[in-house]
């Protein structure tokens, strides 16, 4: 990542051959420390290339769906933040990917041990699971 932030913006025609083995990485490597780390340096390019990432979104993103119920949310959200500060137009396509996801993340959450009243936090979690679910999120 030195190189990036020294070169700054002179470095995007060398993405071609970085980002996409990046990702490739971050998607067939085991190792969750290696993992956690390319996630972060993908954020930190991020904020070095903004509008240059546009035509790595959907590989971006497709990592982050695949890793988004994994101990990377952490990087994961700030990947997002990054990109979203970055490329916000583009971002925008990519909300209801991400609204589906935290909708999912909350209906996972157990209820059973909550205090109050878990009969109405399993209907607040039912209507979001079909907002969730609707044709066209």
């Amino acid at each position: 990542m030195y190189i990036f932030n020294a070169l700054g913006l002179k470095s995007v025609p060398f993405l071609k051959n970085i980002v996409p083995h990046i990702l490739a990485t971050v998607k067939n490597c085991g190792q969750h420390g290696l993992r956690e780390a390319l996630l972060q340096q993908v954020a930190n390019l991020s904020t070095i290339v903004r509008e240059h990432l546009r035509p790595y979104l959907p590989a971006i993103f497709d990592v982050v769906e695949e890793f988004w119920f994994t101990r990377h949310l952490s990087a994961l959200c700030s990947l997002v933040e990054r990109v979203a500060a970055a490329v916000p137009e583009d971002f925008q396509a990519y909300v209801p990917l991400l609204v589906r996801q935290a909708l999912a993340s909350i209906e996972a959450i157990d209820l059973t041990n909550w205090s109050g009243n878990t009969s109405s936090h399993r209907a607040r979690l039912g209507e979001a699971h079909r907002f969730a679910h609707q044709p066209g999120l």
